[in-house]
C-alpha cells in the first residue's frame, strides 16, 4: 500500500487515497480525491506504464464509482484465506482435529489456531492455502450443526493474512510445519495426564481463565451414542448430522456448558 500511495501521490491534492490492496489476486483499487485526479493519474500512467519492485502496473478505471470503507472492508474480508469461527451452544467436546477434519473437506488447511476470548464458545481462526478454499468453506458450513443439535458453526471473514504458529499442541497447529515443538504448556499437561494414569491426583491444567470447553490434551471424544439433545437448533441454523457427516467422531458430553445449570 505504502508503494502505491507514493505512486499516486503527486495526482492527490485533496487529500490522501483510498487502497485496497488484494495481493492473492494480483490487483488493488485506488480511489483518488476527485476524478480530475483520477482522470490525470490516469492519462499519466497510460503513457508512462509505472512499475513497482520490478513489476509492470497496468492502470484501468473501475466500474465502482465510490470506495466506501464498509464496501473496502467487505472486499479485503472476502479475499482473507483465514476464517474466524466461533462454535456456541457447544453440548459435546470441540479440538483441534474435529476442525482441521471439517474444514479440510473444502480445501488444504495450512494452520488453525485457537483462542479464549468467549467463554461460552470454542473459537479458533482457521487458515487456508487461497480463498477460494475458505469462500467455500464459509459458504457450506456457516450456521451448520457438528453434532445433531448441537455445537454450531459461525463463521465470518477473518483480516489476518497469515496466521502465526509457534507450537504443535492442543491450541495451535501448523500443517506445513509438523517440527514444531509442543511448548511449556503442552507438555504441563502431557506430565498431568501420565501422573493421573499411574493414579496420582494431578496438577492444575491450562492457562489461567482458559475455557473449559476447548478440550486441552487428552482423550478423544468417547464412542458412546450421544445423549438426548439438550438445546434446539438455533435460528436459521441447519444440521450436519443425523447422519452426521462426520463419521469418525462420535460426541461424548462436554463439561458442562458455564451458563447452563444440572
Amino acid at each position: 500500500e505504502d508503494d502505491l500511495e507514493k505512486l499516486v501521490g503527486p495526482f492527490c491534492e485533496g487529500g490522501p487515497p483510498r487502497i485496497l490492496l488484494q495481493a492473492q489476486k494480483g490487483h488493488a483499487f485506488v480511489q483518488l480525491p476527485s476524478v480530475s485526479a483520477a482522470q490525470r493519474c490516469l492519462t499519466y500512467f497510460q503513457q508512462t506504464p509505472p512499475t513497482v519492485k520490478g513489476t509492470m502496473v497496468q492502470c484501468a478505471y473501475s466500474a465502482r464509482d465510490v470506495a466506501s470503507q464498509k464496501e473496502l472492508l467487505q472486499t479485503l474480508r472476502e479475499s482473507s484465506r483465514v476464517l474466524l469461527v466461533h462454535v456456541v451452544n457447544c453440548m459435546y467436546e470441540m479440538n483441534i482435529d474435529i476442525l482441521h477434519q471439517i474444514f479440510s473437506r473444502y480445501g488444504i488447511v495450512e494452520k488453525i489456531v485457537t483462542f479464549t476470548r468467549d467463554p461460552s464458545a470454542f473459537q479458533a481462526m482457521v487458515q487456508f492455502a487461497n480463498a477460494k478454499n475458505a469462500t467455500d468453506a464459509m459458504r457450506h458450513l456457516d450456521n451448520q450443526n457438528i453434532f445433531g443439535d448441537a455445537n454450531t458453526l459461525k463463521i465470518q471473514y477473518s483480516t489476518f493474512s497469515e496466521l502465526t504458529v509457534r507450537f504443535n499442541n492442543s491450541k495451535s497447529r501448523d500443517y506445513n510445519n509438523p517440527n514444531l515443538p509442543p511448548g511449556p504448556q503442552a507438555r504441563a499437561q502431557a506430565a498431568q495426564l501420565e501422573d493421573v494414569r499411574r493414579g496420582g491426583r494431578g496438577r492444575a491444567a491450562g492457562p489461567a481463565g482458559g475455557s473449559t470447553l476447548m478440550g486441552g490434551v487428552g482423550p478423544p471424544p468417547g464412542r458412546g451414542a450421544p445423549p438426548p439433545q439438550a438445546m434446539a437448533t438455533p435460528p436459521g441454523a441447519t444440521t450436519l448430522a443425523q447422519p452426521s457427516p462426520f463419521p469418525p467422531y462420535h460426541p461424548s458430553p462436554a463439561h458442562p456448558h458455564p451458563h447452563q445449570h444440572p
